[in-house]
């Protein structure tokens, strides 16, 4: 099980949570609770965690690194920000192949993801950049909204929003 705040999500599948840029990912990292081993993956250079940390800065390194995530078992990978790889990418098919690695390790390596994709503003709206099509792709998103008094969030399961 994976717990963030008062909602708990199951393991075994992909939790997108949407933040803005400036959103101290820390606050985010220290609300997750779960008995998986973690792995995080960083590709902005912000994460501070050194233990089971890998940084990434393009979509080749990804590649590289799915390798070698393939010989592990029963961990949750922690991405901030999959925004990242996917702007790194060549091709459309290379977008699609980041969430098919993921949903690889889920189903043929026991995994369960959380991955950050942030905001950009869009007709005065939040939006989040990888768009609603990407929510295809997950099982969860989160929608966080902060201010520097409390965290608001939104819980979307995919399902229920189609």
């Amino acid at each position: 099980m994976i717990k963030y705040l008062n909602n708990e999500f199951p393991e075994n599948c992909i939790i997108e949570f949407c933040i803005l840029p400036d959103f101290p990912i820390y606050r985010l990292l220290d609300s997750i609770v779960t008995d998986l081993g973690m792995v995080y993956i960083d590709t902005r250079g912000t994460l501070s965690t050194t233990k089971n940390c890998y940084r990434l800065f393009s979509h080749q390194e990804y590649s590289e690194l799915f390798i070698q995530l393939k010989v592990m078992r029963d961990k949750l990978i922690i991405i901030d920000s999959v925004t990242a790889i996917v702007d790194s990418c060549d091709d459309g098919n290379d977008i699609i192949g980041v969430y098919n690695s993921l949903w690889e390790l889920i189903y043929f390596n026991n995994f369960s993801v959380i991955v950050t994709n942030h905001y950009k503003v869009l007709n005065r709206m939040y939006h989040p950049r990888l768009g609603n099509l990407w929510m295809l792709n997950v099982t969860y998103r989160v929608m966080l909204k902060h201010s520097e008094e409390e965290e608001n969030y939104e819980v979307v399961k995919v399902d229920d929003y189609f």
